[in-house]
């Protein structure tokens, strides 16, 4: 049996379970991945002499929690896992999931390094503190140019956490690595045995939907992208790691709601609130540095400034930012 049940949260805090019943923790047989809906990509937070400040994990995790944010993904590419040593990122998720397991929150971690040494210490360390999931990239230098490659690569680590569900993380734009994801998810079945889908960070929907719909939706898609949330549902995605669900979650969930009911334009209009947020950081900061800046100051959860060489928001960016987040009633 590769997925373990859990305890739900009502067995654990039942007083809470029935004031929200959004805060169940989605339980899934053997014979499918572990878990499908909405999952946040956490930032990782720094004090101003560019230390990890842990003690901001649990507040961090509190306000996810009570605005029924149900998964979280640790040391992703918000999370700045690239910019920590292998005993940051280690660190940052003992403290997650400390996190986790009072609230009853499903945990990915990405452990994806600059070589595979790295990788399986992460993989190992992961599986060892009861991560749900590990999400991986491909290697970021010699990338894999043929679905071979990179079946290949993914089965070293597979094997050597046998136990616990594997992501592939797809995201061309930033990797270099463009390989159909169709034909990698064929092969895979075969011969990862613990491949259990893709975090989807790409616009191409018509792959992405294959993706979800092949074998009968034995794979969990997560898709990556804020901007397309509203497409991805109309599409037929079920899953989501979504940067905005940090502070946007009312938004998403309505957008899910609506879209299932088909009240779109409703739907297509929450979309465009979200999309204009984004876009209004774009020009001017990197998206980590701006949405970094708006989760801190909608969650006044202290999460820092980013590491270089992310560029940092400059007095006049955090000024107009402020301003913006106000006249669009997001603080």
């Amino acid at each position: 049996m590769l997925f373990q049940k859990r305890k739900t949260f009502g067995e654990i805090c039942p007083a809470v379970q029935e004031a929200n019943s959004e805060l169940k923790l989605i339980i899934f047989g053997d014979d499918a991945s572990p878990y499908r809906g909405l999952m946040a990509p956490v930032f990782a937070p720094f004090s101003s002499d560019g230390k990890l400040n842990l003690e901001e994990i649990p507040k961090y995790g509190r306000y996810l929690f009570e605005n029924s944010v149900k998964g979280v993904l640790v040391n992703g590419t918000v999370g700045e896992g690239a910019l920590l040593s292998i005993e940051e990122r280690k660190s940052v998720l003992e403290i997650w999931m400390d996190v986790a397991r009072a609230l009853d929150i499903f945990v990915m971690v990405h452990v994806g390094a600059a070589n595979m040494n790295g990788v399986i210490e992460l993989a190992k360390y992961a599986e060892s503190v009861g991560a749900d999931s590990i999400l991986c990239l491909p290697d970021m230098f010699f990338r894999p140019t043929t679905i071979t490659d990179l079946v290949d690569y993914l089965k070293v680590i597979s094997a050597a956490v046998p136990k616990t569900p594997l992501f592939y993380y797809n995201y061309p734009d930033l990797t270099g690595v463009k390989l159909d994801m169709v034909e990698f998810l064929k092969v895979g079945f075969k011969e990862i045995p613990t491949l259990s889908g893709l975090k989807y960070t790409h616009n191409n929907l018509d792959e992405g939907i294959r993706c979800v719909e092949l074998y009968d939706r034995k794979f969990t898609i997560f898709l990556g992208c804020d901007q397309l949330i509203f497409a991805g549902f109309c599409a037929g995605f079920d899953s989501m790691i979504a940067t905005t669900l940090n502070f946007a979650h009312e938004e998403i969930i309505e957008i899910q709601k609506k879209t299932e009911k088909g009240d779109n334009e409703v739907a297509r209009n929450l979309q465009r609130r979200i999309t204009d947020l984004v876009y209004l950081l774009i020009p001017d900061v990197p998206f980590i540095s701006g949405m970094k800046a708006v989760v801190s100051k909608i969650s006044g959860v202290q999460l820092g400034e980013p590491r270089l060489p992310i560029r940092k928001l400059t007095t006049a960016n955090l000024e107009k930012l402020e301003k913006e987040l106000k006249d669009r009633k997001w603080i």
